[in-house]
């Protein structure tokens, strides 16, 4: 899939303080959160992070959003996030690499995990987070699939129907007209 990095980083809550990578209170708040979805397990399953969007989320996208997180997060594959997926995760989404945060989007797009992300998967991620960003009051589904056809059309320079990492990378840099949604989901 590209993105098996679930070998790198600190494996326990002692590594990660000692690397001095987090700060404690990051760390510590952290640990409450995925104790909290994991039901105080060493993992949670995608029907935790449901369970748990759910609670927090009004809209009825909220489980289907939830489930294209945890794609993500678990990124081994075995059905289970563990913490330094998890806290790999977080670091990706709250740190301060630009292209990590666009790496975990294009990820998070690439819904089969095939290493492009296509029309499709585009039109089906941009919907979904639309609905849970704006619930009942989203009524404009012909404006995403415009935003899709306009990303679409700018970011796969190469125009064979999928966009790459590196198309990916590159729209979101060059192409700011296109890209305001993208940059909603990883700011």
């Amino acid at each position: 899939m590209g993105q098996d990095s679930s070998k790198q980083g600190p494996m326990t809550i002692a590594e990660l303080k000692k690397s001095g990578a987090l700060s404690l209170s990051d760390i510590d708040k952290w640990l409450d959160n995925f104790m909290h979805t994991s039901c105080h397990r060493d993992y949670f399953t995608e029907s935790d992070l449901v369970k748990q969007y759910q609670e927090n989320f009004t809209s009825d996208h909220a489980s289907a959003f939830a489930r294209d997180v945890f794609r993500v997060m678990d990124r081994d594959c075995n059905g289970m996030v563990d913490f330094k997926e998890f806290v790999l995760t977080m670091t990706s989404l709250t740190g301060d690499d630009v292209n990590k945060k666009i790496e975990w989007a294009f990820w998070f797009y690439d819904v089969n995990k095939d290493g492009t992300i296509t029309r499709g998967e585009l039109k089906k991620m941009l919907m979904i987070i639309c609905n849970v960003e704006y619930g009942s009051k989203f009524k404009d589904k012909q404006g995403v699939m415009k935003m899709a056809e306009c990303m679409m059309s700018s970011i796969d320079t190469n125009h064979d129907g999928a966009i790459t990492l590196s198309e990916f990378k590159d729209g979101f840099h060059k192409k700011e007209f296109c890209i305001g949604v993208l940059k909603n989901l990883i700011e």
